[in-house]
């Protein structure tokens, strides 16, 4: 693979984790087969991993955390500010994160998760004790967002900036452990927009006009409110990409992300109504959609299911939480279940390791995960999509 452009970031130091190998979407339901193998391209050469039981994947990993945070300026945007915060594995005993700690150098390089603030909080500590690089978006929330917004915008290509920031590390000592080029990355709700986007899928504004002025059928008062429900916050979104050097001239805008970003794991997702089939069409990531069938925030249908029905075939996994709402992630099972499965997937699609490719299978995800405690929070696990309710 070739080596990425880093972009031209001036670097200050502040002193302050489908398609895995088996899993791919086809057929008229488009639920996932495990027959089918990545294409080579996009396969990562095998590193070593720590590799603890599946069961043991929702609780904290064998590595203890360290805690730094970088700030660096765009000048592709005037000068922006970005400022993010690293968790990294560290020489410190497990569970008891300490800041400025001294790297451990043992299972470098460490793959790179990017991330906002809110799924941090849950995932962050979490991926690092597993051996993972977790850079969250210090200022960047999930919860209470408006659709579409200019930090639709900022907070894909701050990410971007952190990444290529970290990348252009020299004398520090987080250098020699960062694997910038193995990237991933996580959202929630709001927050799975930026891991779309980053995936490559690349906003479509013609669609995006044509779903508000032709309410699609089906869709629900509220749905439609969030969605289509504001002219100026579509203009505000738009005046933001072209300030931000990102609205295209071809019709669509240009991608986020780049090839470094090899998985992401959108939950609870939205976004297909600003890429569209022809937006989203353009990922290049592989991605593990995680949707409750019950959810009536970001709606199953259409949120959910119009991204996993149009996202590349060859590179899509999903799993259906049945019976859950949006607020799955705050609760006990639903958080132990998400844990397991997204460090499963980074594992495999960034770390190329088999034994977590091999569970990322419709046998394990339906048969042998939804036994595993906690579990009090959905009903069972689907690989794949389910019926939407009254459908």
């Amino acid at each position: 693979m070739s080596t990425p452009c880093v972009r031209d970031i001036r670097v200050v130091l502040v002193v302050v984790a489908a398609v895995v190998s088996g899993v791919t979407g086809c057929g008229d339901g488009r639920a996932p087969s495990p027959a089918a193998s990545p294409s080579p391209a996009a396969s990562p050469s095998p590193v070593a991993s720590p590799s603890p039981e599946p069961a043991d994947l929702a609780e904290p990993g064998p590595y203890g955390v360290g805690r730094r945070t970088f700030a660096f300026v765009d000048p592709d945007r005037d000068g922006r500010p970005v400022e993010v915060w690293v968790r990294y594995p560290a020489l410190v005993d497990p569970g008891d994160p300490a800041k400025d700690a001294p790297p451990d150098p043992s299972g470098a390089p460490y793959p790179v998760i990017l991330g906002d603030a809110d799924i941090a909080a849950y995932l962050g500590e979490h991926l690092t004790s597993h051996g993972f690089v977790f850079v969250e978006g210090l200022g960047q929330r999930t919860w209470g967002s408006g659709h579409p917004t200019p930090s639709m915008v900022d907070y894909p290509l701050d990410l971007m900036v952190g990444l290529d920031g970290l990348a252009a590390l020299e004398d520090d000592p987080l250098a020699t452990i960062l694997d910038t080029d193995r990237a991933g990355v996580v959202g929630y709700s709001f927050g799975a927009w930026t891991a779309l986007t980053l995936a490559g899928a690349r906003v479509d504004p013609d669609h995006y006009l044509a779903t508000c002025s032709d309410r699609p059928a089906g869709w629900p008062d509220h749905w439609f409110a969030y969605i289509c429900g504001s002219r100026e916050r579509w203009d505000s979104f738009v005046r933001r990409g072209v300030e931000a050097g990102v609205a295209g001239d071809d019709g669509l805008w240009r991608a986020f992300g780049d090839e470094r970003i090899r998985a992401v794991v959108p939950m609870m997702p939205e976004g297909f109504d600003l890429v569209g089939e022809r937006g989203i069409a353009s990922a290049t990531a592989d991605a593990l959609f995680l949707a409750g069938s019950a959810d009536i925030d970001n709606d199953y249908d259409p949120a959910a299911l119009s991204l996993f029905e149009h996202y590349p075939a060859d590179r899509l996994a999903m799993v259906t939480f049945v019976g859950a709402d949006h607020g799955l992630i705050f609760a006990e099972g639903g958080l132990a279940q998400i844990r397991r499965l997204t460090t499963l997937f980074l594992d495999a699609r960034l770390r190329g390791a088999a034994d977590s490719a091999d569970l990322l299978a419709k046998s394990w995800i339906e048969g042998v995960a939804p036994t595993l405690e906690p579990h009090p929070s959905y009903e069972t696990l689907v690989w794949g999509a389910v019926e939407p309710a009254g459908g």
